[in-house]
């Protein structure tokens, strides 16, 4: 997975001489959870940007770009960079279900987005499934 946000989030807490303990005060997160960001095992939702943004410096709006959920005109981007599993679905031609498993088995990158556990799917990783595996409904 491309880490580019988590990890410009990271530099940023460490320029500004911050701890990940600093930040979960500050922004109302929980630690491992800002700390599963960073990494890249989660993609943040808007609403946890929203609270990222003060206490690392940026404004929303640098943020919403940076995660790739403003283009730089700012507007919205023309297609969603995460999909639900029912979008998944439709754009493999296969049940739910079938995006559900293969997303529990590693066969497609799932990326949990809140405590729930919910999940969504970057386009690009079915994007790129698509090309591998010349899987859909032709």
């Amino acid at each position: 997975m491309d880490n580019n946000l988590g990890l410009k989030l990271k530099a940023r807490r460490k320029e500004k001489g911050l701890k990940l303990v600093d930040v979960s005060k500050l922004s109302g997160l929980h630690l491992g959870h800002i700390s599963h960001i960073e990494r890249g095992d989660r993609l943040p939702t808007g609403s946890t940007l929203k609270k990222l943004a003060k206490p690392l410096g940026f404004t929303e709006i640098e943020l919403f770009k940076l995660a790739g959920l403003l283009s730089s005109e700012m507007g919205p981007c023309p297609t969603p960079s995460m999909l639900t599993a029912r979008e998944v679905a439709v754009l493999l031609n296969v049940h739910i279900n079938t995006v559900r498993r293969w997303g529990n088995r590693g066969i497609l990158k799932a990326y949990r987005i809140s405590s729930r556990g919910d999940r969504r799917f970057r386009r690009e990783d079915i994007d790129n499934f698509l090309q591998e595996s010349k899987i859909g409904g032709n």
